[in-house]
Order: structure tokens, then C-alpha cells, then sequence
């Protein structure tokens, strides 16, 4: 039986536990001071990630997600919603789209998969600013055009979280739809409620070089010039398959993100290193950056934490099987280039961790033997 957690402890000590191998480089103090404040406004629920901005620092992002309408309810008790929801008229909206969201059998429930909250974290900002929601795509149930399918459920999304999005906005979606390829397609879009603008973020996947390339001709109305078409190529060395991403809702998109996973995946080293080798060379990371980053991914549990383990955490291992055991696992995510025409590309680290209760087979003693 896996262990469900209390309500006894906030947030705040698993950012400072998963973090604290963190450079001030990439992560000044008084960024995380800012995320730990966030952090403890906001529900329990042990999965999420930093966004990082390479080659020199700025801002830092934090993501908190949910992987499935069962962690919605715990994360609408939260002070944060209490409290947004008397500021914001977009945190009502975020509480209707989680309550429909968890109905079975609900348009939402159907067709949203997984979801996150990325909150624009400023050392000196208001901490209930809405956050930015993206949300990722179920598979079309059999039976249903996966462009139907994509295309109901983000109006689905926006008639709930963005319902004064411009009227054309439909027309765009679908354009967007028939611009994917067979063997791609929109996974996961955004709603930028942090911001004064109406713009729908959309992410496709399964681009390769040529069709990244393509796609941002057809969809800014321009040739795409060499410096983008120099950046694929060095970027292709490493990473076969893009994820494109840009905004919908105000005229044709001009800013596009590229991100980039190592063609091996994401879970291997040696990947990562030669794509932060091309990064490096592009003059988009510092050495600093890359060395923390690299760094990154681990297994942390509670015997080699150098921070408390959360105390909901322990009471659920003291309450779970002798087999089963508390640990953070920490991943790299991606890395997203960011291009403009005439502008020098930029590049965003994505980390991610998640708590797991893990079933780990102990040794049989010799009392326990049965030996013939």
C-alpha cells in the first residue's frame, strides 16, 4: 500500500531540500527566498520545477504540476487560492476549470491529461499574481479524429480560464492543427493568466529540422532567414525531434521557443553534455550554468538529504510497509531556445522533480529461508 500524505507541512521544505545543491549562479538566494514564500502558499503536492534563463541569469520561474485530476482538490485548499481568488477574477476561473476538471466523465476530464501552475516569481512581487496554466492533452478516445479531439478540448480549456479570447482565435488553433505531422501534434498548450494579453501558448511536437523551419515561414508569413536556419542546423547535431512553441491571439507569432531534449532522452547524461556543448558553443550558457545543471539529476532520500525531510513525509513512511521508501527524484526536462528575427537567440533551462514512494525489494534473511 502506498502511503497518502497529511497536511502537516507546506511546501517551502521540499523546494529547500531539492534546491539546496543549487549555485548561487543559477539560482541567487534571493530567488529562492521569493519561490520558498510562493512555495509555502501553496499545496503539498511533491511534483514540479524550476525554469532557469541562461547566459547571465534573471528571473526564475517556478512550475508546480498535477499529474491527474485526483491532486486538483488538494491543490484548490491551498492559501494561495483563498487568497488570489479575493484579488484575481482569474483565480475563480482556475477554481471552476479544477472542479469540472475532476468530474468524471466531464468534457475536461476527458480530454485534459496533466496539468501546471508557472508562477513569473520576482523577489519583490505580489506572490498571488495568477499563475500561467498549461495544460497536456489526453489521447483522442477510439473513435475520435485527433484533431477533433485536440481542437475540443483547448476551446473546452479557454471557455472556462480564457472566455474573452478573441473570436479569430478558433481559425488560428485550427490552422495550427492541420500544420502538425502525422506523427506529431499539439500535446500541451497555455494560458498565460499572469499576464494583460490575450495569448494562448501552443507547444507541437515531432518536428524535425526541415518542418521546425517550415512551420515558422508558414506561420509568421516570412522566409525564415540563415541565422534561424544555422541554429536548427546546430542544434540538429544533438536533437532529431523539436517541440515548437509560440503564442496565438494577437497577430502572427514573431517569437518562437525550440525545445530541445537529447535525441538518447532524457534520462541520459552523455546526451545532455553534448547538447550543453553546443549550447556553450553558441555562446547561449556559461560554464557555470552548465555544471549546475548537469548536476542535477539525482536521487535524494532522506539518509543523504542535507536539509529536514518533510515532516508529512516522514509520518507517511512510518505508516507504509517496511518496503517502501521516500525519495525525491530530480530530472532534467529540457532546454528551450528562444528566436527572434534580428535578435541574437536565448536559452532557458527546465528542471523537474517529483517525490516517489518507492517499493524497494528487501533481502530475504537466513531466519526467513526456506531452503529444501
Amino acid at each position: 500500500m502506498i502511503p497518502s500524505t497529511t497536511e502537516t507541512t507546506d511546501l517551502a521544505d521540499a523546494v529547500t531540500l531539492v534546491a539546496s545543491s543549487l549555485p548561487d549562479a543559477v539560482l541567487p538566494s534571493e530567488a529562492l527566498s521569493a519561490i520558498q514564500r510562493l512555495a509555502a502558499l501553496l499545496a503539498p503536492v511533491y511534483w514540479g520545477g524550476f525554469e532557469f534563463r541562461l547566459n547571465g541569469g534573471g528571473p526564475v520561474d517556478f512550475t508546480q504540476g498535477m499529474d491527474g485530476p485526483h491532486r486538483i482538490a488538494r491543490a484548490l485548499e491551498a492559501p494561495i487560492v483563498a487568497e488570489g481568488r479575493r484579488r484575481y477574477d482569474a483565480w475563480q476561473r482556475i477554481v471552476r476549470f479544477g472542479r469540472q476538471w475532476e468530474r468524471p466523465g466531464s468534457v475536461l476530464n476527458r480530454h485534459v491529461g496533466r496539468i501546471g501552475w508557472e508562477f513569473d516569481v520576482h523577489a519583490e512581487g505580489d506572490l498571488f499574481v495568477p499563475p500561467a496554466k498549461f495544460m497536456e492533452l489526453r489521447p483522442a478516445e477510439a473513435g475520435v479524429h485527433t484533431s477533433d479531439h485536440t481542437m475540443n478540448g483547448i476551446i473546452a480549456c479557454l471557455d472556462i480560464l480564457k472566455p474573452d479570447m478573441p473570436a479569430p482565435i478558433k481559425a488560428d488553433i485550427r490552422r495550427c492543427i492541420d500544420l502538425c505531422p502525422s506523427d506529431g501534434g499539439i500535446f500541451q498548450f497555455g494560458v498565460m493568466l499572469s499576464r494583460p494579453i490575450n495569448a494562448l501558448r501552443i507547444d507541437i511536437w515531432g518536428l524535425g529540422p526541415e518542418s521546425v523551419v517550415d512551420i515558422i515561414g508558414d506561420l509568421s508569413g516570412k522566409t525564415p532567414d540563415r541565422s534561424l536556419q544555422e541554429l536548427v542546423h546546430r542544434l540538429s547535431s544533438v536533437v532529431s525531434r523539436f517541440v515548437l512553441c509560440f503564442d496565438l491571439g494577437f497577430g502572427p507569432p514573431a517569437r518562437f521557443g525550440l525545445e530541445c531534449i537529447p535525441d538518447v532522452g532524457s534520462q541520459d547524461l552523455p546526451g545532455w553534455t553534448d547538447l550543453f556543448a553546443v549550447l556553450t558553443d553558441l555562446g547561449l550558457c556559461r560554464e557555470g550554468e552548465r555544471r549546475a545543471l548537469l548536476q542535477w539529476p539525482s536521487i535524494v532520500e532522506p539518509f543523504t538529504a542535507s536539509t529536514p525531510w518533510p515532516e508529512d513525509l516522514i509520518v507517511g513512511a512510518l505508516q507504509s510497509p517496511p518496503d517502501t521508501f521516500s525519495m525525491f527524484r530530480k530530472d532534467l526536462n529540457h532546454i528551450k531556445v528562444d528566436w527572434l528575427p534580428d535578435r541574437p537567440p536565448a536559452a532557458k533551462g527546465y528542471v523537474r522533480y517529483q517525490h516517489v514512494w518507492h517499493q524497494r525489494v528487501l533481502p530475504v534473511s537466513k531466519a526467513d529461508r526456506h531452503d529444501p
